[in-house]
């Protein structure tokens, strides 16, 4: 994902910070895996977290990462991959689930697909280098 993404170009990318997240998930259950069931090939992988709203008695989850492996994009994986994951935030008690597209790849076409399945567009996020 990482070398794919221009979000990520011209920046350090920290493995064992990486390999931390995704134990962190693992061990809270919210890391997703699709494979190919006859290969067993990794299609794609999402992880999640759960936050407290700030100001509100209330649990949302948001995704973390989501990647598809680039043969796998306009299969049915990142849906399975994404129902997964809103499987896993309603049992843990999240009243919603945000999904952003931060990576820079695939913006508008990802994007699509989360309006498809349902989600709204509800915020905007810009970012400075500083």
């Amino acid at each position: 994902m990482a070398a794919e993404a221009p979000h990520f170009a011209g920046r350090e990318y920290d493995r064992a910070k990486a390999r931390q997240a995704v134990e962190y998930c693992v061990e809270q259950g919210s890391a997703f895996v699709d494979r190919d069931p006859v290969t067993g090939r990794v299609r794609g992988m999402a992880l999640a977290d759960l936050v407290e709203h700030w100001v509100m008695d209330e649990v949302y989850a948001c995704d973390l990462a989501v990647y598809v492996q680039p043969d796998c994009r306009g299969s049915t994986t990142a849906v399975r991959l994404i129902k997964a994951m809103e499987v896993w935030a309603r049992g843990a008690g999240a009243v919603r689930l945000v999904m952003g597209v931060s990576t820079g790849l695939l913006v508008g076409r990802t994007a699509g697909l989360y309006r498809r399945m349902g989600y709204q567009d509800e915020t905007v996020a810009l970012a400075k280098r500083l």
